[in-house]
């Protein structure tokens, strides 16, 4: 028995010793974890369309000036997708506001490029249109060399004196297209006192959604030259070679006038009258939106 534990004591020491490790364990997580990378910046540039114009980003001015201004914007998260929206408002001239707007999509660090010279279909004009005084009315009605088979439109006069005065001057027939239902009741009671009826019409509708602009010979305009310009399609289409369009003030965009007649109205102020003279290449070249 004493050598069989003596053998085992033997044993036992001749075996290999390991050391006991202790339990592999993780560190502690940090109390307070890193934040994404901050600090990227995006280069923005923006084109606009004149050097006085009001830029807003984000829905706050800033104080650029010039037709190109150049920021960065504040510090963003590396890698993340942004949206940001552009307005411009601005005067092309002293009657019209215009107001434009730009979304753009782009990922931090990027460059960002914002063309607002030019229109994405939602333009929005404040046109402060004052009457024609009856001296000017007068012109248009001499600029747009009347015969007796014309047929007379005006497309949003604020009354009935320039189709009354064109009929008086020897065209066929005078029609006011006036949307307000007010201005055009009140347009109606000019028409009876110039005892008139039967010879000028006052339709109330929107000028863009006339109907009847095929007969038309001879189109007055004053309605700004964003609104003239909207206009120009919807005449185009219907409006045979040879029909005249008058303009008081305001251009077509850039179809060029055919005539441009200078003056000094009743108020002392100096103005333009624009004529064009409609041909089948205007039809072709300008007639689409």
């Amino acid at each position: 028995m004493t050598r069989r534990v003596l053998a085992l004591a033997a044993a036992l020491l001749a075996a290999p010793v390991f050391a006991q490790q202790p339990p592999a364990t993780q560190p502690p997580p940090p109390t307070n974890p890193p934040a994404q990378p901050m600090g990227v910046k995006s280069k923005v540039k923006v084109t606009v369309p004149q050097d006085d114009a009001e830029l807003s980003v984000e829905q706050k001015p800033t104080n650029t000036k010039g037709k190109v201004r150049e920021f960065d914007t504040p510090d963003m998260e590396a890698g993340k997708r942004y949206v940001y929206d552009f307005q411009v408002t601005w005067k092309p001239n002293k009657f019209t506001t215009v107001t434009r707007k730009a979304t753009r999509k782009f990922t931090a660090g990027d460059a960002v490029e914002v063309d607002l010279t030019k229109d994405e279909g939602n333009d929005k004009a404040v046109v402060a249109l004052k009457p024609p005084t009856d001296d000017v009315i007068a012109e248009a009605v001499k600029a747009a060399k009347l015969t007796k088979d014309d047929v007379v439109f005006d497309l949003g006069g604020a009354d009935a004196r320039l189709p009354i005065a064109a009929v008086k001057g020897g065209a066929k027939r005078g029609v006011l297209v006036q949307p307000d239902a007010a201005k055009a009741a009140a347009a109606k009671e000019q028409v009876k006192k110039a005892e008139l009826e039967g010879k000028v019409d006052v339709q109330p509708a929107e000028p863009a959604d006339g109907k009847d602009y095929a007969e038309a010979t001879v189109v007055f305009l004053y309605a700004g030259e964003e609104g003239n310009t909207a206009l120009r399609p919807v005449l185009l289409r219907d409006l045979k070679p040879g029909a005249r369009i008058v303009s008081y003030r305001f251009k077509m965009g850039d179809w060029a006038p055919t005539a441009t007649t200078p003056g000094v109205n009743a108020d002392g102020d100096n103005y333009e009258i624009y004529t064009w003279t409609v041909t089948d290449a205007d039809k072709q070249k300008y007639g689409k939106k």
